[in-house]
């Protein structure tokens, strides 16, 4: 890092086990109207707080929303 590389680049890296590739998954409104749908919409807020940056008070918006 101290070289400017990105850590990713290292050659240990590649020894890591990587995850499986994302076959098609569906887009952030879809995946939370399903959690919201399961009754589980405090985890819809989390999910949109992880793919999106918002904030707490942003997310809970966003998933009322739908």
């Amino acid at each position: 890092m101290r070289a400017g590389r990105r850590l990713i680049d290292h050659p240990a890296m590649t020894r890591l086990p990587q995850p499986p590739p994302r076959l098609h998954q569906a887009d952030l409104a879809t995946r939370v109207r399903e959690l919201k749908a399961a009754g589980r919409e405090q985890q819809a807020v989390h999910l949109v707080i992880g793919e999106t940056g918002m904030t707490q008070g942003e997310a809970q918006t966003f998933v009322q929303a739908l």
